[in-house]
């Protein structure tokens, strides 16, 4: 027997307080026959840890008013339900992991912050090699956005080379906001740093500031406010 933590779908009515909708996410992988996906989690504790929802408001080409994307940390895994139907519509795994904050950046385009990094961390490592010049390292890993194109599958990736450029990086949670097509605010949560970016280029970077000098507080998915 494996005991492990299983994340809920639950839609609440605003003005009663309602229960209108309530759903295991372990129910919904069962019967869409992708259980699959359990195997290939980071923890067999949490092996889903779902991060974000980002509800359809309208119906378009790819997808319907009430579709659901979910974000799955542990799985690097963005899942299309339609919980009219308890159909998974498409699951989206590719090049990135750990990811949070799925959002629409238009009516045929998804955009998620890449964490980037291992779901979760392992202090086992090797003995070093005899001769380390032969060590071929794979990358240098930094966070950035990566976008989804639902009409062809591709993946394609925004300020990467910028996230680089100023070391830009979360190992957990982080999120992104569009303001508008050229500008966009980024929240580097591990290391409290809040940026926003334009034309590529950087036109803020500050901390949220603490009463105690020296200190600055951790940002937890904080929102922009038009």
């Amino acid at each position: 027997t494996v005991y492990f933590i299983d994340d809920y779908l639950t839609q609440i009515d605003p003005n009663t307080g309602t229960i209108m909708f309530h759903k295991s996410l372990a129910e919904i992988f069962k019967t869409n026959n992708i259980v699959n996906y359990f195997l290939q989690t980071q923890s067999g504790q949490d092996p889903m840890h779902l991060n974000d929802i980002q509800p359809a408001l309208k119906t378009t080409q790819w997808y319907n008013e009430g579709d659901l994307f979910l974000s799955l940390k542990q799985i690097s895994l963005i899942l299309h339900y339609r919980p009219s139907t308890n159909k998974i519509i498409r699951a989206i795994k590719g090049p990135f992991s750990a990811q949070h904050d799925v959002d629409f950046l238009n009516d045929s385009t998804l955009t998620w912050f890449n964490n980037n990094y291992y779901a979760l961390w392992t202090e086992d490592s090797k003995p070093a090699p005899q001769n380390p010049e032969k060590l071929e390292l794979t990358a240098d890993f930094f966070s950035n956005i990566v976008s989804y194109d639902l009409a062809s599958g591709e993946f394609t990736f925004i300020g990467d080379s910028l996230f680089r450029a100023n070391w830009i990086f979360t190992g957990n949670e982080g999120l992104h906001e569009f303001i508008n097509d050229s500008t966009y605010f980024v929240e580097q949560q591990n290391q409290g740093y809040l940026w926003v970016i334009q034309n590529d280029q950087v036109i803020y970077k500050n901390v949220f500031g603490s009463q105690h000098e020296g200190y600055h507080h951790l940002p937890n998915w904080n929102r922009i406010i038009n």
